[in-house]
């Protein structure tokens, strides 16, 4: 059994007002059952938050921190959503380590 998570950001945008996208990551509960499943549960969890969060034409520093902090929101939402304590304690090191 898969379950599918559908998570929703907001983003302002000074033209446009806001705007709404989702991102979706997709799990099996059994992979949570040992270390290895959930740092790839998780790796597969970063690398959708970071193709959600991509800014086309990154440029400038401030653009890259915001990528940055957009990858860390959707990653945790998602942690959040999923609720498995160990996945969470992996989340929480690696945006501890990355600061």
């Amino acid at each position: 059994m898969f379950l599918r998570l559908l998570t929703i950001a907001a983003f302002a945008s000074a033209a446009a007002g806001p705007a709404f996208a989702g991102a979706a990551f997709r799990y099996s509960p059994a992979e949570l059952h040992s270390d290895s499943g959930r740092s790839a549960v998780y790796e597969r969890l970063r690398a959708t938050a970071d193709a959600f969060c991509t800014i086309e034409s990154r440029r400038s520093l401030k653009a890259f921190r915001r990528e940055k902090a957009c990858v860390t929101e959707i990653s945790g939402i998602f942690v959040d959503k999923i609720g498995d304590a160990d996945l969470s304690a992996l989340h929480i090191a690696e945006v501890t380590v990355s600061e």
